[in-house]
């Protein structure tokens, strides 16, 4: 484990497990293996060719992602999250910043924003399974190789929900504002379930 307060820090090629925490560093992380974790406060994470199982988490910082790790969590509160990943499992948590997700092949997806914005491009995934929650930020997910899916996407006071990816229309209450989406794709076997108090949903081929 690798503890700094105001230091950058810059890592190769090590094996077997990494634990790094700074507040004000910043952190950049190349072909480590194994349980990874990087975490700091107010500086940059730079994560590139990692594998195994890999958590990236920042407080104000920005995170950048290149990885083909079995299994990635990343956190941020006001921060951005950008990555390009090929991994199988995936959690993201932001607060108030912005997230683009690059995926290939990912099977299992859960994320959530409470004011900020996500966007997901998921190709080389038939039936993924997809659960995400907003509060009033918004969610865009592109999906096209999707073949079967149970669908539910949800909004409860007054956000909007644009359906591109069938010809299923979007339902109104006939009392309030919640809006509702419900379809089934192919054999279902695949799962995208998302909710929103406020915000906008998206669903795009």
């Amino acid at each position: 484990m690798t503890s700094a307060h105001s230091t950058d820090v810059r890592i190769t090629g090590i094996e077997g497990g990494t634990e790094i925490t700074t507040v004000n560093g910043e952190i950049e992380a190349r072909k480590l293996a194994g349980p990874v974790s990087l975490e700091t406060v107010n500086g940059r994470i730079d994560s590139r060719s990692n594998t195994g199982y890999l958590s990236l988490s920042t407080v104000n910082g920005k995170i950048t992602d290149q990885s083909d790790a079995h299994s990635l969590e990343m956190e941020s509160v006001n921060g951005t999250i950008s990555t390009e990943s090929s991994s199988r499992d995936i959690e993201v948590s932001t607060v108030n910043g912005r997230a683009t997700l690059n995926l290939n092949g990912t099977e299992r997806l859960e994320f959530s924003t409470v004011n900020g914005e996500i966007n997901v491009a998921l190709s080389g995934s038939e039936t993924p399974n997809i659960e995400g929650s907003t509060v009033s930020g918004s969610v865009s997910l592109t999906l096209p190789d999707i073949t079967g899916a149970r669908v539910s996407l949800e909004s409860a006071a007054g956000g909007s929900i644009d359906n591109s990816l069938t010809d299923d229309p979007v339902m109104k209450a006939k009392y309030g504002p919640m809006r509702h989406l419900e379809f089934v794709m192919g054999d279902g076997a695949g799962r995208i379930e998302l909710q929103t108090v406020s915000g906008d949903l998206s669903l795009k081929r």
